[in-house]
């Protein structure tokens, strides 16, 4: 059951302009590079469906009648992007400052929420997410809840990660703290804990616990949202895999709303959602997308290069400079994120490194065959632990100069220089300024186009690559 059909955002911390996107009621896959604005957009659906706890949160409880206003007023100022101008959040046509917070169930989780204990207490990690909690717990209840908890959490990490030895024990029955014990500790430990188990076995044990208190604060007959922003960083490739397919099977009747900055992971999800999910059509995927100080979601079906070239007799010589810079700006974005040049930066500082003569470029294309710096990785790694020594810095650099050498990169860098050039032409919105001649007959918008024709064709070569690595 489904309850999100649409988004929007206005003026709230990273999206200074209107923008937003359409689930249509199905679950969401979004990926945005670091300072893309997903962590903003994960705080615009906690604002809408939690304002009040917020407020709780920011606000001492002895501030009352029009100082606890003023103290509202100033709290919302600080989700503004512009002070001087109101901010929206609307989700299906309803303003945030009008939702009803008991309608529905919503399940927010972050990694910092995951991360940022060294002991396992349910009651704090309940307390710590944004959970709509119907009735909640009653004093009378916790002992069975809690063990009821604990005890689903071991048949998950049997049956779904396949932790035989690691075990999840009850220590406090009015809070729920407990302890974690595996084949060397016996006893089990319940502070500490990082100290005793690596992070990624923390992570999965936290997370399947917060998945277990969903399925059990989740008010029947109404519909379920559920969102993760960036949870599944601290896992190994494999509790990756095994992540994905429990989430997945656990909460299979609740909209999802996931959000990545890793490209691996990303792929990772696409190719097991589609592959292992029953119903693979109830997923659509966004990339989180910024130029020009406006964001978009990009989900394939923007304008492409054929598009404008069906297009150019029916709109002026300035449309078309704006429409070609945006689909150059969208390519370049593209080939910076499969390159893994850096975080989200100014077209013309990803220009500059992609354009750059010795930039380190890692996308190796040969024979229709395409890897990325993650498969380098993982060969290095191959070759400094398989027991062979000799020669190993020799091998470990002619390593390395293969993927250079055959740099994606190094074959599409002409057509990117040329349409560096023309970005002060064609791709130049106050640069027509001959209105007699038409579009089609501008020498400068058929070489461009032209130009990101070959860009494109070149691109969709190798973005349909999976890592499947893990699986």
């Amino acid at each position: 059951m489904m309850i999100m059909k649409k988004i929007e955002l206005d003026n709230f911390k990273a999206f200074k302009r209107s923008t937003g996107f359409s689930p249509n009621e199905k679950n969401v896959l979004i990926y945005g590079e670091n300072g893309a604005g997903k962590t903003s957009l994960f705080e615009a659906i906690k604002f809408f469906y939690f304002r009040q706890k917020i407020m709780r949160e920011r606000i001492l409880p002895n501030i009352v009648g029009e100082d606890r206003l003023a103290e509202e007023e100033r709290v919302i100022s600080d989700y503004k992007h512009d002070e001087a101008r109101p901010l929206s959040i609307t989700i299906d046509d309803e303003n945030y400052n009008n939702h009803n917070a008991n309608d529905g169930n919503v399940f927010l989780v972050s990694y910092s929420l995951l991360s940022n204990s060294d002991e396992i207490t349910i009651k704090a990690l309940t307390e710590n997410t944004y959970y709509t909690q119907g009735e909640g717990i009653r004093e009378e209840e916790k002992t069975t809840f809690y063990n009821m908890i604990v005890e689903s959490v071991n048949d998950d990490l049997q049956e779904y990660f396949y932790f035989d030895n690691v075990k999840l024990n009850l220590l406090d029955a009015t809070t729920g703290r407990c302890s974690l014990s595996n084949e060397n500790i016996q006893e089990g430990k319940s502070e500490r804990l990082n100290s005793y188990f690596n992070e990624s076995i923390l992570h999965v044990v936290r997370f399947v616990v917060l998945i277990e208190c969903m399925k059990f604060f989740q008010k029947a007959g109404q519909p379920t949202l559920v969102l993760f922003d960036d949870c599944f960083n601290s896992l190994d490739a494999p509790n990756r895999t095994f992540m994905i397919k429990f989430m997945l099977s656990k909460l299979e009747d609740a909209q999802k709303i996931v959000l990545t900055h890793n490209t691996v992971f990303y792929n990772l999800f696409c190719y097991i959602y589609s592959n292992f999910s029953d119903e693979p059509e109830k997923w659509i995927r966004y990339r989180l997308f910024k130029y020009d100080d406006k964001h978009f979601f990009l989900d394939g079906n923007e304008k492409t290069t054929k598009d404008i070239k069906d297009s150019l007799n029916n709109i002026s010589a300035n449309a078309i400079g704006n429409e070609l810079r945006q689909r150059f700006e969208v390519l370049v974005y593209e080939l910076s994120r499969l390159n893994n040049i850096g975080e989200l930066q100014e077209t013309r500082t990803l220009l500059d490194r992609l354009c750059k003569k010795d930039v380190p470029a890692y996308l190796y294309v040969e024979n229709g065959k395409c890897k990325t710096v993650y498969d380098l990785v993982g060969e290095i790694y191959s070759n400094v632990t398989n027991g062979n020594s000799y020669k190993l810095a020799e091998r470990l650099k002619d390593k390395i100069d293969s993927y250079r050498d055959k740099a994606f990169l190094n074959q599409i860098k002409p057509w990117l220089i040329d349409l560096r050039l023309m970005q002060k032409v064609a791709l130049h919105q106050a640069s027509h300024g001959h209105e007699h001649i038409t579009p089609t007959e501008s020498v400068e918008i058929k070489y461009t186009l032209a130009l990101l024709e070959k860009l494109e064709r070149a691109l969709d070569s190798v973005t349909h690559t999976e890592d499947i690595s893990s699986i």
